[in-house]
């Protein structure tokens, strides 16, 4: 696949035809550590979260970070009218049961789950968690969900993870169905690691369009959240697979609430959306 040198941000768009169909992509790492590990409010976001989630667009919501189990039992009660199909990839930890590797996958649209996979390597704090990567087949595409290691200094256990990645998408993919993974890479979009990724995974990734440049980082006066500095790590990569594709724009949105007379935060991260479009109207095979 052809790639300019030294150019991180392909924005990537083939004329398609009038008729194609469209799908709209949420990635939202929400912050849901349980306590006593984090007091973020996590009652108080829940219940706005769920709300929020309700009133979106988005065909597809790929959450990170939905660890704690009473955020997820809200979401697959209140919400399973709105997204009917529903995966969340779970694995029991011996240390921490209850942080499996919260990546949880909503949908409007009918899926088949491919294959899923464990990272073999972690780092502190990660360790306590399942983390891993989950590929889902729709229609007309191929979907994975992901939450790689974090804190810059691990990069080699994010190339490893990675890999495992890689052999997921390679073990699944198909002539003519693209590929998207999505989810919060823990790697800055402007570094030297992020440009190493993509082009070893083979994959385009989508420009950050918004005027706010980073996805993390950004100060809360409700809670207290872990961001230093600011970085964009939440990411919507892809490979067409010789399918004709467009993507719009990837955009951060800023979902906030106000309490006590302060505009709070959703979630430590910012979500990131875009749109893809479907030369072919629909993939010809039955989900089983």
């Amino acid at each position: 696949m052809h790639r300019m040198a030294g150019f991180l941000f392909l924005f990537f768009s083939i004329s398609i035809s009038a008729h194609a169909k469209s799908v709209r992509i949420l990635s939202w790492n929400v912050f849901m550590l349980p306590k006593p590990i984090k007091f973020s409010l996590q009652v108080t976001r829940t219940h706005r979260i769920v709300e929020k989630l309700r009133t979106l667009p988005h065909e597809v919501v790929v959450l990170q970070e939905a660890f704690d189990r009473h955020f997820r039992s809200h979401i697959k009660k209140d919400l399973k009218d709105v997204y009917p199909h529903m995966y969340y990839l779970g694995k029991e930890n011996l240390v921490y049961p209850f942080m499996s590797s919260g990546v949880f996958v909503l949908s409007k649209l009918p899926f088949k789950a491919l294959d899923y996979v464990f990272f073999d390597w972690c780092g502190t704090a990660d360790c306590y968690a399942s983390k891993g990567a989950v590929g889902l087949e729709f229609k007309n595409f191929q979907l994975f969900a992901t939450h790689l290691q974090s804190e810059e200094r691990f990069s080699l256990s994010r190339f490893h993870q990675t890999n495992q990645i890689m052999d997921l998408m390679r073990t699944h993919e198909e002539n003519g169905i693209p590929q998207i993974l999505v989810g919060d890479l823990n790697i800055d979009g402007r570094s030297s690691e992020f440009e190493e990724t993509i082009n070893r995974m083979d994959m385009i990734p989508l420009a950050l369009a918004s005027e706010n440049q980073s996805t993390f980082g950004h100060k809360n006066e409700c809670y207290k959240t872990d961001g230093d500095k600011f970085e964009w790590l939440d990411h919507i990569l892809f490979r067409d697979q010789g399918e004709a594709i467009a993507f719009t724009e990837m955009k951060s949105l800023d979902f906030t609430f106000e309490r006590k007379g302060k505009r709070c935060a959703l979630s430590d991260h910012l979500p990131v959306e875009t749109s893809v479009s479907f030369a072919s109207q629909e993939f010809q095979r039955p989900l089983l």
